[in-house]
């Protein structure tokens, strides 16, 4: 609904440029805080994607005993590509503040989707803490 003000509430997250252009930071929902920071996961995917042996991602905050959560990022590569961790979390470093780094990066060949083309971030964050419930 567009409120008294002719402002239309879409729960995204934008930024307004010096150029007067929006840039869409991602969704309020998907937001998580680290250490207090606001993280918003479709920014930290974009810098991910933006790495040649990296064909989609999906991100979003896990559970953490110390920073309340952390980002978690999971990656489909590029065929005959076989990118590292350790690379992949580098490549953030030089792009997004630390707090924003994923604290894991794991690398699939496959991600649950949604017929719409999208990574299932619901099926996905529930396998994640189901696998670690079955930890404890």
């Amino acid at each position: 609904a567009i409120d008294s003000e002719g402002w239309l509430h879409t729960a995204d997250v934008a930024l307004v440029r010096e150029d007067g252009n929006y840039v869409i930071r991602g969704r309020l929902s998907e937001m998580y805080k680290s250490g207090g920071e606001n993280v918003y996961p479709r920014e930290v995917e974009l810098v991910l994607e933006e790495h040649p042996k990296v064909a989609l991602t999906a991100v979003f905050g896990v559970p953490d005993p110390v920073y309340s959560e952390v980002g978690r990022a999971y990656v489909i590569r590029w065929p005959g590509t076989d990118p590292t961790e350790e690379e992949l979390r580098a490549f953030c470093k030089q792009r997004l503040a630390n707090f924003k780094v994923p604290k894991a990066i794991i690398v699939r060949d496959i991600l649950p989707m949604l017929p719409i083309g999208k990574v299932d971030k619901v099926t996905l964050k529930k396998e994640v803490l189901a696998e670690a419930e079955a930890r404890r």
